[in-house]
């Protein structure tokens, strides 16, 4: 998973980019299955999301992605 972070470097430092309080992680979303991952985007609420899910539209991680609102 962290391989899709690496290959897409530009793509996360323009998502964090987008503001001060944003930030792309590595998360296992289900303890059950520990081989799965997904790549989790933090960031503190307002216009930022849509800001975020235009980048991500343009070029897209190539693994589950979701963004929280923190």
């Amino acid at each position: 998973m962290s391989a899709a972070l690496e290959e897409h470097a530009d793509l996360v430092r323009a998502v964090e980019a987008v503001g001060d309080e944003v930030s792309v992680v590595v998360s296992s979303p289900c303890a059950s299955h520990p081989e799965r991952a997904e790549v989790v985007v933090f960031y503190p609420g307002g216009d930022d999301r849509r800001r975020i899910t235009e980048l991500l539209a343009d070029d897209a991680l190539g693994v589950p992605v979701s963004l929280r609102n923190a």
